[in-house]
């Protein structure tokens, strides 16, 4: 696993790093956003 991980940034080069940190914070951020809008929802 630690191979491939690491092939796959220099694979893509800087850009891949980019994109899959962004891939990263935009799932968490959706996952924060759900719960949230979960949460206010039945409060409101």
């Amino acid at each position: 696993m630690n191979h491939l991980v690491l092939r796959v940034p220099q694979a893509f080069g800087r850009w891949g790093v980019v994109i899959v940190v962004v891939i990263v914070v935009l799932y968490i951020l959706v996952l924060t956003g759900t719960k949230i809008e979960l949460g206010i929802g039945p409060a409101v």
